[in-house]
């Protein structure tokens, strides 16, 4: 779905596999992208697909996804990641006032608009955490307002504690998110979350309920929804409220082992076939 420049595409589409290797789109590398192209190539040809009762998509947006390029649609069942039971936390009432950024610091997460975004809106604090590569390492002193913070790489307990102090969540990514953990984790705990309206995105962060949608790439809709959560601290934890919610009832590993169960329940009670026999 991103090519080498870290834009969406879909030239691949209705198994167009060689636009991989004329885009390079496997890290920029004829060879690689020739070997990715080659793999696709053999899977359809050795009807690998046929041969699978069931695939699995987290989210609604890569459900629909398959189906577009080819997949029954009575073999593609929506089953949504699910987070462990001690990371919710009902913490839309508890907050320092800042928006968290969580994630790999890259061009397709959107962090040069959320940078910009941020320098127009100097009344918000914006906290980065995670991985950052050159040659953005390099050049991000000197790209961060004088109102961000970037913390480093956080794992565990202390990502924990800064999503547990924060606002809201902002992820404004350039690219088709499938289900992404950093809005879950955000739900669990109570915060509600700015994304760009695109792909998965769209379907967990239901407009002004669970958090504001914005274009990607808008720098001025980003800092406007920015300077919106911290104006309106009453609207945000009502929308903190309804993200925990929306987690407990779709994202626990209760609902998501049920759903499981009924898909495994439902394979299981079909007619044995034998597998690769048109191989």
């Amino acid at each position: 779905m991103i090519d080498s420049t870290g834009k969406i595409c879909e030239a691949c589409d209705k198994n167009a596999y060689y636009q991989a290797v004329l885009k390079r789109c496997k890290k920029g590398s004829l060879l690689a992208s020739t070997v990715a192209a080659i793999e696709a190539y053999a899977h359809r040809l050795m009807k690998v697909r046929e041969q699978v009762d069931c695939f699995l998509a987290p989210s609604a947006f890569l459900r629909s996804k398959l189906i577009e390029r080819g997949f029954p649609p009575e073999k593609v069942k929506h089953l949504p990641h699910f987070l462990p039971d001690d990371l919710f936390y009902e913490g839309y009432n508890n907050n320092d006032g800042y928006l968290l950024f969580m994630g790999k610091l890259e061009p397709i997460k959107g962090i040069y608009p959320l940078l910009e975004a941020c320098r127009t809106t100097p009344e918000v604090h914006l906290v980065l955490a995670g991985r950052v590569e050159e040659p953005l390492a390099s050049q991000l002193s000197e790209l961060l307002p004088p109102n961000a913070t970037y913390v480093g790489m956080k794992h565990g307990k202390e990502l924990r504690s800064l999503l547990q102090g924060a606002l809201a969540v902002v992820l404004p990514s350039l690219c088709y998110e499938n289900q992404p953990f950093s809005i879950l984790e955000a739900f669990a705990c109570g915060k509600p979350v700015i994304a760009s309206d695109l792909g998965g995105m769209t379907e967990l962060v239901k407009h002004k309920e669970r958090g504001l949608l914005i274009q990607p790439g808008d720098v001025k809709a980003l800092s406007e929804a920015m300077r919106w959560m911290s104006q309106y601290p009453d609207e945000v934890i009502k929308m903190g409220m309804n993200a925990y919610e929306y987690a407990i009832c779709h994202h626990s590993s209760k609902v998501h082992y049920a759903k499981l169960s009924k898909i495994y329940d439902q394979l299981a009670n079909r007619p044995f076939k034998r597998r690769f026999d048109n191989v």
